[in-house]
């Protein structure tokens, strides 16, 4: 992953002075709850430090392009009829979806390299956000916390592993015997002009309580697209079950270069790759599917919590 700013040792001076800090006093920062820190020492993990990743992103001229030029349209995966997925796109909202996925991969670039500065095996409880600031920037940020391995228990890693999940449920998944890969992001950008249908549906004026089925589809094509975005990067990497622990759209307007407007839809999922952690009555693939060799997509196990805040 390239980031766009480089500094010595790869740290930000405030995370590097974060670390020192965390060196020479013996102090480590947490964001973990006393609940989940009791859980994580009870499977050998201490806390080293808190740990975060930031990218401010410009957005540059808006007029992205039109989800309508007149031609049949090409949809996102999920077929959805008058949707238009920015991954099928030449236009500049192909642009503003490559720039945001890219943002996405630096934050969590950054937070790895703080993670690798304090000796770190892995990282918990991440929190991902993603806020508009005045004047038109984006900040894409990751917080998480940092722990290592005590006694030389817990999974032993190379390079951090990442997870959203918290404390407790880590704790979970490895006593029954997974190992945290890799935290996994699955986006979406899809793209409805806005047509006289809709309009009339979500007039003010309207008196009737009726769907406005333009949006809801909008919404499902988003959604849907940013789940198989999430299957194919799960695929690109080594594990075996894949834990789907946020699915989110949000929605957005924009002036088209018509000069009409669009309705966009950014799709946002994150998993956690889990992988087998072998033992002697255990093999590492123990649970693979028996079909896995002919279908990959049979490897991952989506597991949506019905929790509040879901939407």
């Amino acid at each position: 992953m390239t980031v766009a700013v480089s500094w010595p040792n790869g740290l930000p001076p405030a995370a590097a002075a974060r670390v020192a800090r965390a060196r020479s006093t013996g102090v480590a920062s947490s964001l973990l709850s006393a609940p989940a820190a009791l859980c994580l020492a009870g499977v050998g993990l201490v806390p080293v430090g808190e740990v975060m990743g930031c990218v401010v992103l410009h957005r540059g001229v808006r007029q992205y392009g039109c989800g309508f030029d007149g031609r049949p349209a090409r949809v996102s995966r999920s077929q959805v009829g008058g949707v238009r997925s920015a991954r099928n796109l030449s236009d500049g909202y192909a642009q503003l979806f490559a720039a945001r996925r890219r943002s996405w991969g630096d934050v969590l670039e950054r937070l790895r390299r703080e993670a690798v500065a304090l000796g770190a095996d892995g990282v918990v409880g991440i929190r991902l956000s993603r806020r508009s600031l005045p004047s038109g920037p984006e900040e894409y940020l990751a917080l998480g916390t940092a722990v290592r391995a005590r006694d030389g228990a817990g999974p032993p890693s190379s390079m951090p592993w990442t997870t959203e999940l918290t404390g407790e449920q880590t704790t979970t998944a490895l006593r029954s015997g997974w190992v945290p890969r890799a935290l996994v992001l699955g986006l979406s950008l899809a793209v409805r002009h806005d047509t006289w249908q809709l309009r009339r549906e979500a007039s003010v004026l309207n008196p009737d309580n009726v769907e406005i089925g333009g949006l809801t589809e909008l919404l499902l094509a988003a959604r849907q697209d940013a789940r198989a975005d999430l299957v194919e990067r799960a695929l690109g990497l080594a594990g075996e079950q894949l834990v789907v622990s946020r699915l989110t759209a949000t929605t957005a307007v924009e002036t088209c270069r018509s000069g009409g407007t669009d309705h966009l839809a950014h799709g946002f999922v994150v998993g956690t790759l889990l992988g087998s952690q072998p033992s002697p009555d255990r093999p590492a693939d123990a649970d693979r599917p028996a079909d896995a060799a002919a279908d990959p997509t049979a490897l991952i196990l989506h597991v949506l919590p019905l929790a509040d805040g879901m939407r």
